[in-house]
């Protein structure tokens, strides 16, 4: 499954020719296996709304199932943000929730659920002082420190606001002791990125990023204190756009005759790639 929008969110409602099976999404990206809890067979299929990230795509997976099946359906009250309900590995039900309230499921038509949330901080922003490495292989070597990120097309050093490469943003966070606790999810936002992220949490790799939401899962890598790497990569645009206002020194005459390949916005405005990043950590609770 795909979801072909380019900036939205969309629960996408499947329908399989599929019955008397378990469905699971498989991740492709991370390797994760989600057993789904809340799906309704009828006449022979199997019917399932999947919501699914901008551009982000599951391989959805029917297996034979072994044992009675919980399924659950969930009672949408005061316009909280619907819970994730699945099985743990153990077959467990568990649900995933990302705002304090009250929530209410009907378990296998019968069994009432409620849950009870109250202890879910708020947003930690990470910010302060900002370390940048421009690296010598990517033909600029720089060090510059700031504690405010910027657009790297706002520069006023020509080989930053034309740099193509990878460049290493480092900064260090805490968080206190009373949040880690061991039924709680944290995620890491990294807001808006061109073009693509890998990030480092206390030297542990938690994943890359080149899709929105950039919001990767940092729970088995966090501490009271963290040391924070980002490493982002833009597209060779950049440079040759910078490249484009240096004197032609080939003796070829040089002529656009056609439009060529690609959007226009990158091949005769000297539009720069948008670089830059927020943070913001998000907190959520496994109940």
């Amino acid at each position: 499954m795909y979801n072909h929008n380019l900036t939205e969110k969309e629960v996408l409602n499947c329908s399989f020719l599929v019955e008397g099976k378990v469905p699971e999404l498989w991740n492709a990206e991370t390797g994760e296996i989600t057993k789904l809890v809340e799906y309704t067979t009828k006449n022979g299929r199997t019917n399932i709304a999947i919501p699914m990230n901008s551009q982000e795509s599951v391989f959805v997976v029917f297996k034979v199932a072994k044992n009675k099946q919980t399924k659950v359906v969930y009672e949408q009250s005061n316009n909280l943000p619907k819970p994730s309900f699945t099985l743990d590995n153990e077959n467990n039900l568990q649900a995933e929730v990302y705002a304090n309230g009250n929530y209410t499921a009907k378990v296998n038509h019968a069994e009432d659920w409620t849950i009870n949330v109250s202890d879910i901080p708020n947003p930690v922003e990470i910010k302060g002082n900002w370390e940048i490495n421009f690296r010598a292989q990517d033909f600029y070597e720089a060090t510059i420190k700031t504690d405010e990120l910027f657009d790297w097309r706002t520069s006023k050093v020509e080989e930053i606001k034309h740099y193509s490469g990878t460049a290493i943003y480092t900064t260090t966070f805490n968080i206190e002791k009373e949040m880690l606790q061991s039924n709680r999810q944290f995620q890491l936002n990294l807001g808006e990125v061109s073009v693509i992220a890998k990030v480092l949490v206390n030297g542990k790799d938690v994943g890359v990023s080149w899709i929105a939401p950039h919001a990767l899962n940092v729970t088995t890598a966090l501490k009271e204190e963290n040391t924070l790497e980002i490493q982002v990569t833009n597209q060779w645009t950049n440079r040759l756009i910078g490249d484009e206002k240096l004197p032609n020194q080939t003796e070829y005459d040089v002529r656009r005759s056609k439009k060529g390949f690609g959007s226009e916005d990158y091949r005769g405005k000297y539009k720069k790639m948008p670089i830059g990043i927020e943070i913001i950590n998000h907190f959520r609770r496994t109940s």
